[in-house]
């Protein structure tokens, strides 16, 4: 059964997600400081939360192609990451701030539930399309 689900990859990918919910971790923990940090010294939400999330994700770029995927830096894999980006960026904002307006929750807390969120599209973003085609690892 074990070499059954080494054949299919199975075990590769699930090593590979916890690498990448490490790196994805490291990263949030970095935006979660900054935008604490930022909303301590009185700086406006959209601010904060947009600081927090530049933060976190240039150490997430910069691990995840090193590490996660082992991938070469290209302008290709740039590009596709900063079209991700935007795209989880405005997720953050639309999660946080929907919270925030309709549930009274702080942003903070709104900005650490939308971390989940912004994982799994994260991850799949990745793996299939930004670091697909530059990927030195055999699973890519």
């Amino acid at each position: 059964m074990i070499a059954k689900l080494l054949e299919t990859g199975w075990l590769k990918t699930f090593r590979q997600f916890v690498i990448f919910v490490v790196g994805g971790g490291a990263s949030a923990v970095v935006d979660v400081i900054v935008t604490w940090m930022m909303l301590t010294a009185n700086a406006n939400d959209a601010l904060a939360v947009t600081v927090g999330f530049i933060s976190g994700v240039a150490l997430n770029f910069i691990y995840h192609t090193r590490v996660t995927f082992s991938a070469r830096f290209t302008v290709g894999s740039a590009t596709r990451f900063l079209t991700v980006l935007l795209f989880n960026y405005v997720l953050t904002l639309t999660i946080v701030f929907i919270l925030k307006n309709t549930m009274g929750v702080e942003t903070l807390i709104g900005k650490i539930i939308s971390l989940p969120v912004i994982a799994v599209s994260g991850y799949i973003a990745s793996r299939f399309w930004i670091f697909k085609d530059n990927s030195t690892k055999e699973l890519h």
